[in-house]
């Protein structure tokens, strides 16, 4: 494939096939070439290249890291999200990489301006675990504030604020969070997840120790969508994390955070609309259980 791009170099297909080749190999810097020189060609959509570009660079980052090039690792992964800042890998390991090395006000400043791109469980969960040790309680409580501040109109931050003041036994404002959270959903015309329903479940059952009201609340979530997750693009497997290379079948950078569709509301033929995967169906939306 070298020799190809050597006799024609405004071979598209052969820059294409050099990417693939060093991807396979995980050779990330001469697949970054490569991937350059295909995009200029047109081989490759510049949109989709962006994000190949900065996966590239998350990977690099993580081999440095793992041969304990850590300085290195850091510069990468920030590379990787300046390139693309919805890549929420890039966010995260730069985030702990800087904490690491005692920049917490700087990790904390690049998750959060990443959730406010991506309000994704696992930026918020990492922005949480930055809180200053001594009342944690209250720290958490100002960080998920923070979160709200800035996606308001995102239900994530709604529902990490809602389990973070069920932690600490504020029940009307965990109640009251997973409200708004359903809201969100709502005036997207998104489904509400399995984790709300699980989630007013759990409420019920440590404010009221009232386990009837809490399996009915269980039983809605058997019932509702998925839970959004990794799941790759190309074969439809699911992922634990994001890596740039699926673990299933090999495709790079295939891997997006989304729910699997409903198989009921597929199969009844409902109307759809995507985001983070959810689909449609307002029959689903905030409906508390029988009785209430």
């Amino acid at each position: 494939a070298e020799r190809a791009t050597a006799l024609k170099r405004n071979a598209g297909w052969a820059q294409a096939a050099v990417f693939d080749l060093a991807v396979e190999q995980g050779q990330w810097k001469k697949a970054e070439g490569a991937l350059a020189q295909a995009i200029r060609l047109g081989a490759v959509d510049k949109g989709l290249g962006v994000h190949h570009r900065a996966a590239l660079l998350l990977a690099e980052a993580r081999d440095a890291e793992r041969t304990g090039f850590v300085v290195e690792a850091l510069a990468l992964s920030r590379r990787a999200e300046r390139a693309d800042g919805t890549l929420v890998a890039a966010a995260l390991m730069r985030a702990r990489l800087d904490a690491a090395q005692g920049s917490l006000r700087r990790a904390r400043r690049t998750l959060l301006r990443a959730f406010a791109r991506v309000p994704h469980p696992e930026i918020a969960q990492a922005y949480l675990g930055l809180a200053d040790p001594g009342d944690q309680n209250r720290e958490r409580l100002r960080l998920a504030q923070k979160l709200l501040g800035a996606a308001p109109q995102a239900a994530e931050a709604h529902i990490t604020a809602a389990e973070v003041a069920l932690a600490v036994s504020l029940w009307g404002k965990a109640r009251q969070h997973v409200d708004d959270a359903d809201g969100c959903l709502a005036a997207e015309g998104y489904l509400v997840p399995a984790r709300h329903f699980r989630l007013r479940a759990e409420i019920e059952e440590r404010e009221h120790n009232d386990p009837a009201a809490a399996a009915q609340w269980l039983r809605r979530a058997a019932q509702a969508a998925p839970d959004p997750r990794w799941i790759c693009g190309a074969c439809g497997e699911t992922a634990p994390a994001w890596a740039p290379v699926c673990g299933a079948c090999g495709g790079f950078d295939t891997l997006a955070w989304r729910a699997p569709a409903p198989l009921a509301a597929l199969a009844a033929g409902s109307s759809a609309k995507l985001g983070m995967g959810l689909i449609a169906d307002e029959t689903l939306v905030g409906r508390p259980p029988a009785g209430e």
